[in-house]
């Protein structure tokens, strides 16, 4: 109750300080004209545009989506601090500190004002953990089934969460089936562990296919869970393309041509983001190659890509730690980066403001260069964010402290963690401080149950 209470008045305080919704280009823009328009869109998931025409275009005002986000964030910092009670078993004063510690941090507080999906991802994904901590305290079918269906509203949200879904629905049985049960027989325990690793992989691929089905069916294309995946892997990986790796010839043709580029040379790794979004870039030259014909040039793009990173699989892997070393910034250094994700650097263009102005009776012509209170907090945060780039370490190092029947919960959030770090380092063409959003819940449980035991150690000598 401590912690709802605290969590709450922070966030009732916070939004009577700052309230502005800001965007981030051209995602913002491509969510609300999504939830104007009804139209999906082919490179992002779709569940966010549906929840701001549920919450903003009705009433017709971005206020009422940052109060939703930052409630969100309340619930998400209440789990927070239900898990720590309840499944590591931390003093109530530390859970509710990591409680007040989420609900004031840097990423969560900025995304809370976003027009951007992370915060109802972020409360998707606590959801998420909860349920997999459920199953291994009380291994039951029923809760994997709740299991793979949240995952799916979780990757609904974001589709980075796509690997860890498919991961968890082997890792949770496995994990569960590992901690030492004295009610169960050793015959008993194989048995359980089967069908539950059945119940889990069947029903998380069935509802994986549920969710790439509906997707081709409102745009007729074939199942997928976004159109320009292969887009995003053969410019995050083009400094490693060679032409052998394109079976079409116009995608040969295409890499050939790059190659040789003076505006965006292949081999550059400083342009991975124009290769995917400038035109002369890879992106744009495919879909010329194929005439227009936009999905078969992804399908391509995607053959091409997994070629590449069959043919040269350490590259890929130097090139993921080149991307990560991104984070390893001075906060100095890490100023213009910041200034650019939070939208202060690139704000909305004319026709978008004109656009907000009609759909919202919103003059956002001055968001980009007001510095606001979040906008500032999310600038002082830079170290904290170094700290975020090492959360698996950290969860590595809590097992030291944690209860023996919670590590297994433990290695589960830092298996999440290296994941949801090193996926974005590896499949995406700019490394950005916001990727590292979704760690911010695995890092502060460690960090919590580093703290419970160790001031428990030092209390008891």
């Amino acid at each position: 109750m401590l912690a709802a209470v605290a969590v709450l008045s922070l966030k009732l305080v916070w939004l009577a300080i700052d309230r502005a919704p800001l965007f981030y280009l051209g995602d913002s823009q491509s969510y609300i004209y999504s939830a104007i328009s009804g139209r999906p869109i082919l490179n992002r998931s779709n569940s966010y545009p549906w929840l701001i025409w549920l919450i903003s275009v009705r009433p017709r005002t971005l206020t009422t989506l940052v109060l939703a986000q930052s409630l969100a964030g309340a619930a998400t910092a209440w789990i927070l601090a239900f898990c720590l009670l309840r499944y590591f078993k931390v003093r109530a004063a530390i859970a509710v500190a990591a409680a007040v510690i989420f609900a004031v941090e840097p990423l969560q507080i900025l995304h809370e004002r976003m027009v951007l999906a992370e915060s109802f991802a972020m409360l998707m994904l606590a959801v998420y953990l909860l349920l997999c901590l459920s199953y291994l305290a009380r291994p039951r079918a029923l809760t994997l089934i709740v299991l793979a269906a949240t995952g799916v509203l979780l990757l609904s949200l974001r589709l980075v969460y796509v690997p860890v879904t498919l991961v968890g629905a082997v890792l949770v049985p496995l994990l569960g089936w590992m901690i030492p049960r004295s009610e169960w027989t050793a015959t008993n325990r194989v048995r359980r562990f089967l069908g539950h690793l059945a119940v889990s992989v069947f029903v998380t691929l069935g509802l994986h296919q549920v969710y790439r089905t509906a997707t081709g069916l409102r745009v007729n294309l074939p199942p997928a869970y976004q159109y320009n995946s292969g887009f995003f892997l053969a410019s995050t990986w083009a400094p490693l393309i060679e032409p052998e790796d394109a079976s079409d010839p116009r995608a040969r043709r295409v890499v050939e041509k790059l190659l040789d580029s003076a505006a965006y040379p292949l081999r550059d790794f400083k342009v991975r983001f124009r290769q995917l979004w400038s035109e002369g870039g890879l992106t744009s030259e495919m879909k010329k190659a194929f005439g227009g014909d936009t999905y078969s040039a992804n399908v391509a793009a995607e053959e091409m890509s997994l070629r590449t990173l069959r043919r040269a699989p350490l590259s890929v892997v130097r090139q993921t730690a080149r991307a990560y070393a991104f984070y390893w910034q001075s906060p100095a250094s890490m100023r213009g980066w910041l200034l650019d994700e939070q939208g202060t650097t690139r704000g909305p263009d004319q026709s978008f403001l004109a656009n907000l102005k009609e759909w919202f009776n919103l003059d956002a012509g001055e968001s980009a260069a007001s510095m606001t209170p979040s906008k500032r907090y999310h600038l002082l945060g830079a170290p904290w964010y170094i700290v975020l780039s090492v959360s698996p370490l950290i969860g590595l190092l809590c097992m030291r402290w944690v209860r023996r029947e919670a590590r297994p919960g433990a290695l589960l959030l830092a298996v999440f963690g290296a994941m949801l770090l090193i996926l974005p380092c590896a499949t995406t063409v700019s490394t950005a401080v916001r990727f590292l959003h979704p760690l911010v819940f695995g890092t502060l449980v460690a960090l919590a149950v580093i703290a419970d035991g160790a001031t428990q150690r030092g209390t008891t000598a």
